[in-house]
């Protein structure tokens, strides 16, 4: 698997898009910011997932635009669901 850590917005968050060499399906981690800039990492894939760690302003402010762009399935902790535009498509759990 490849690993990319990308630092995006004003607040330099970190935005994480893991690749799988074989299958070139691929995951996004906090969509932060810079929608275009993250969509360009995932060029040449498939975007299976957009998961997100928790639902602050700074960890979301490019998920709609990329989710809209890739079709992708949204996970979230149940928890920080509202923070979110649109209901995710499945819930993240501890463990």
């Amino acid at each position: 698997m490849k690993t990319k850590r990308l630092e995006v917005g004003f607040f330099e968050n970190n935005c994480y898009v893991l690749t799988g060499r074989r299958t070139r399906e691929s995951v996004i981690i906090d969509p932060a910011a810079e929608a275009e800039r993250i969509l360009e990492e995932t060029r040449g894939t498939e975007v299976r997932y957009i998961l997100i760690t928790h639902g602050h302003m700074d960890h979301i402010g490019a998920l709609e635009e990329v989710r809209r762009k890739t079709g992708a399935a949204v996970g979230i902790h149940m928890r920080d669901a509202g923070a979110l535009e649109e209901k995710p498509d499945f819930f993240l759990e501890d463990g």
